[in-house]
């Protein structure tokens, strides 16, 4: 059984549709990595699985129940934690106490901040800075360090390499690596399609709100992603 599925997903923006009839299911231990292009869906689809957005029509199960519409509280406190595109920090915090917003929804498990500034040490250095200060690399450590402070079963990660350096972005993923390897559940949403298949164990590609191609990396020719990628 998948952690979390859905089923028949549609999203729409108004009279714009965004999701058709989206099928998935994301692997409990598993990194699973959302490719596609702007405006292919991918981020609709990060906030319907968190709660931020309702879907119009399908459903979504967490451990084989339904939680569609549960609302973005909800499900952080069953263990679905955000990585937002774009990092959303606040700005009137320093660096630990927007890591510490993360630990509001009182689930319990190894991240604290110890385990953070072990993961990132560079944050525990600049704890005591306004978070909007650091360098764009240090600001992505902080939101993914805050969204671990949730202690989640699943994270979900969007767009993490946007507007970085190719070095920091390194890091970034090398980061993610770790995660991986202690067992957390991941959706990663990357346009970066070599480096999204090194770190996954699954593919999906959105193309217009469509899912157009799934499986193992490993399987997975260039040739065939390019063209669910492009529709070419």
């Amino acid at each position: 059984m998948a952690l979390l599925e859905t089923r028949g997903l549609c999203s729409h923006y108004g009279d714009l549709q965004a999701l058709f009839d989206l099928s998935l299911g994301l692997e409990e231990g598993a990194v699973t990595a959302l490719i596609g292009a702007n405006g292919a869906g991918k981020s609709t689809l990060i906030q319907l699985l968190c709660g931020l957005q309702p879907a119009s029509r399908g459903e979504v199960f967490y451990e084989g129940r339904p939680v569609q519409g549960l609302g973005a509280e909800r499900m952080a406190r069953l263990g679905v934690a955000v990585v937002p595109e774009g990092r959303l920090l606040f700005p009137s915090l320093n660096v630990e106490e927007n890591l510490r917003m993360g630990a509001h929804c009182g689930r319990r498990g190894p991240w604290a901040l110890d385990s953070v500034y072990a993961l990132f040490p560079v944050l525990r250095e600049f704890r005591l800075r306004p978070a909007t200060s650091l360098s764009g690399g240090q600001q992505q450590m902080v939101s993914i360090g805050r969204a671990l402070m949730a202690n989640p079963r699943l994270l979900l990660c969007d767009e993490l390499s946007l507007g970085l350096a190719p070095v920091v972005i390194e890091q970034i993923y090398r980061s993610l690596a770790q995660l991986r390897d202690q067992g957390l559940s991941m959706l990663i949403v990357e346009q970066d399609v070599g480096r999204a298949c090194r770190l996954a164990d699954r593919v999906h590609c959105l193309l217009k709100g469509r899912l157009t191609l799934s499986g193992a990396p490993e399987g997975l020719s260039p040739e065939r992603i390019a063209q669910a990628y492009f529709g070419v």
